[in-house]
C-alpha cells in the first residue's frame, strides 16, 4: 500500500456542503476502494412542491439568502423527510425524500418569505 500523503477533511451543514459542492461536479479517489468518484451532488430533476408551485433546486443557489433555513432537530426532520412528518422519540428516522425544504422556510420564516428569492414580503 502506498504511503498516505495527505488527508483532507471537510466538515460541513447540509446546505453549506450543497451551495459549495452539491453542482461542483469535484472529483477524487473514494478512501475504501481507490476507484474515482464524484460528489454526489443534487440529482437532475429535484424540487420542491408547495401550493401548487415547484420549486427546482438549480445552479446558482440564491446567495446570500436573506432568511436563514431553520436548524433545530425538529426542523431538519421536516426539510429532510417532509411536511408534516414527525420523528418519534427513540424510533427510526423516516424514510429522508428532501421534500420539506420549502414547507419549513414558508411556515417558519415570519413574516411571509418568498421561496424563489428568500426575500421577505409582509
Amino acid at each position: 500500500m502506498a504511503t498516505i500523503e495527505h488527508v483532507f477533511v471537510l466538515m460541513l451543514e447540509n446546505r453549506s456542503f450543497d451551495h459549495m459542492l452539491g453542482f461542483s461536479g469535484l472529483t477524487g479517489t473514494d478512501a475504501a476502494t481507490g476507484k474515482p468518484t464524484t460528489i454526489n451532488g443534487v440529482p437532475a430533476g429535484a424540487s420542491n412542491d408547495w401550493h401548487n408551485f415547484t420549486y427546482p433546486a438549480a445552479s446558482p443557489a440564491v446567495d446570500p439568502m436573506k432568511v436563514d433555513p431553520y436548524h433545530e432537530f425538529t426542523d431538519v426532520v421536516e426539510q429532510l423527510c417532509g411536511q408534516g412528518i414527525q420523528y418519534p422519540k427513540g424510533g427510526p428516522y423516516p424514510p429522508i425524500t428532501n421534500s420539506g425544504f420549502v414547507a419549513n422556510f414558508v411556515l417558519r420564516a415570519q413574516p411571509r418569505p418568498n421561496p424563489q428569492t428568500s426575500e421577505l414580503t409582509t
